[in-house]
């Protein structure tokens, strides 16, 4: 038991720190200081949550389903570590730089991986904490606190992740497991999650739109309907939550020693499969990793060196900046947190170029769907005009969503050497970088802009403003992350995701997208509303060329003073 803690410990310390954007080569006293500062950007965020999900609770209170709420709230902790939990088993089981280390100490494997397991389970445990927590609230002030009531929440709120998280963590298993056999299979996963992720905002958002407009009375009478068969949904296809709320709200014993029993069972009978098999996949791992290198491999070389020298010189001659972009491709395909963290904005993209080519914006503005937009058909007339003028800078922000150039320096790693070693310039290495991310951007804004005006959604001084702005706003914001990058990179970084997800270059293209989206939207709207609307277009497209421009001045100053020496 000692030796679990111990291994715990250093889990939770380790999961800590990766919270918190940095280096792990500064001081302790630095290291501290950049975990307190994000430390209070999650208390933020959890504030925040708290108030919606309490507010959320005294809703169905209000609609007289109180009872109802221990459904939901069992629900919500089961399910909010479940992403985290997929996302982060085949990290934290099988992408350790210490594994050697760790497997030489005189501790049983099942030690082992449980100290790993456990990690994921306690985060769970705090998420749904933090979801389950108000809902309880909202419940108890409605039907009174009693301390079996309470004991029963406590326990459901601790155990409810416990079952979907252990699924969540076989099927990652699993799916690393299949990966181990498979050539493909970063691209298959990268793919797979691009899709998941896809399907999840167009449901929530076509069910939005779907919903009939209605008189208050009317939509409310819907609303409470819903949430009734959610309810009753919820409870008969995952008993446990059944179980649960029948323990909360009645203070059944039977129904609490069920949930107990069975969220005790899974995790154990989850984790005796991993640890049995946990030496069997690592080395398939770490088999197929050195089949790269392999005679196999050399072999396939050959072949193509001979190929390569067979051909006409015009065909087998590469520039390096040709096999740097290559290079750049093939590392946001090899990497899938690389890719997932940093390619969706293209999909956003797509999907909302689609949704208004179908929908249409002047037929959604009408449909009601848009909350506080209450207009008729001629208002919207008289106002689509300023309305257009939003479109563009909607295309900037998704576009800054995508910032594989901004962390591509950092993405070197351990190999950064090879960087620093090659007979070529600066510019050279740092234009495959941003020509790998603004290639792809501009193709895809040009697509965008061509379903748009193919579909007559946009007129071409619109379709004009959403390639110019939409690729100034990521070019600028870009080149001024790649140069923070290029300056002071984090190349001794243990897992992709301290890079991609907490790195200052990515935080800069997050903030300043948003405040080149919605200020440049906002500022372009309240323009045009003064003056006129064709002030509007010519300040959007004036404001697009000179973030190019600017854009374009900062990769030069990037390449004048990196010097690519770390």
């Amino acid at each position: 038991m000692h030796d679990f803690v111990i291994l715990c410990r250093v889990q939770l310390l380790g999961l800590l720190n990766s919270l918190a954007p940095g280096h792990r080569n500064h001081g302790k006293r630095r290291t501290k200081g950049r975990i307190a500062l994000a430390a209070l950007g999650y208390v933020v965020l959890a504030v925040i949550c708290v108030g919606y999900l309490f507010m959320m609770g005294c809703g169905l209170v209000a609609l007289g389903l109180a009872n109802a709420i221990p459904v939901f709230a069992v629900l919500a902790g089961a399910l909010g570590g479940v992403g985290f939990a997929f996302a982060k088993t085949r990290g934290t089981l099988f992408e350790l730089t210490d594994f050697d280390h760790v497997m030489a100490l005189p501790v049983p494997r099942r030690t082992v991986v449980a100290s790993r397991l456990a990690s994921l389970y306690l985060a769970s445990v705090a998420t749904s904490i933090l979801l389950a927590g108000p809902l309880y609230a909202a419940y108890f002030l409605e039907t009174g606190a009693t301390v079996p009531g309470v004991v029963c929440a406590a326990v459901t709120v601790v155990l409810a992740p416990a079952i979907p998280v252990s699924i969540a963590v076989f099927a990652s298993f699993g799916l690393t497991a299949l990966a181990a056999r498979f050539r493909h299979a970063n691209s298959a996963y990268i793919v797979l999650t691009l899709a998941l992720i896809t399907a999840l905002v167009v449901g929530i958002y076509g069910f939005s739109f779907a919903m009939p407009r209605q008189d208050d009375a009317a939509a409310m009478a819907m609303v409470t309907s819903l949430a009734s068969t959610a309810s009753s949904g919820i409870a008969t296809f995952w008993p446990p939550a059944n179980w649960a709320a029948s323990a909360v709200t009645s203070g059944s014993v039977v129904s609490l020693l069920l949930f107990v029993g069975l969220s005790l069972a899974i995790p154990a009978l989850t984790l005796e499969v991993i640890q049995r098999n946990y030496l069997a996949l690592t080395g398939m791992l770490v088999a197929r990793t050195g089949r790269r290198s392999g005679p196999a491999q050399r072999a396939r070389a050959d072949q193509a060196a001979r190929t390569d020298a067979a051909a006409p010189v015009s065909m087998r001659s590469r520039t390096p900046f040709q096999a740097l972009l290559h290079k750049e491709f093939a590392t946001m395909v090899g990497v899938p947190a690389y890719a997932i963290n940093c390619l969706f904005g293209y999909v956003f993209l797509i999907v909302i170029a689609i949704a208004l080519s179908v929908v249409g914006l002047r037929d959604l503005l009408l449909s009601g769907v848009i909350d506080g937009v209450d207009l008729s058909a001629q208002d919207i007339d008289a106002a689509l005009g300023q309305i257009m003028l939003i479109v563009p800078w909607m295309f900037a922000f998704f576009a800054t969503m995508s910032p594989t150039a901004a962390c591509s320096v950092s993405m070197e790693g351990r190999g950064a050497w090879i960087m620093e070693t090659l007979p070529i310039p600066p510019r050279t290495v740092l234009g495959a970088k941003l020509a790998a991310n603004a290639i792809p951007v501009a193709a895809v804004l040009a697509l965008c802009t061509g379903v748009l005006l193919g579909t007559g959604q946009i007129a071409p001084v619109t379709a004009l403003e959403i390639l110019i702005v939409g690729f100034g706003g990521f070019y600028l914001v870009t080149c001024i992350a790649l140069h923070l990058d290029a300056r002071n990179p984090n190349l001794d970084w243990s897992s992709p995701n301290e890079v991609v997800k907490r790195g200052l270059p990515v935080m800069v293209c997050v903030f300043g997208g948003m405040a080149i989206g919605f200020g440049g939207g906002a500022g372009t709207m309240l323009l045009s509303a003064v003056t006129e609307v064709t002030v509007g277009h010519v300040v959007t497209l004036a404001v697009g060329a000179v973030a190019i421009v600017a854009g374009q001045l900062i990769f030069e100053h990037t390449c004048r003073t990196a010097k690519l020496q770390y």
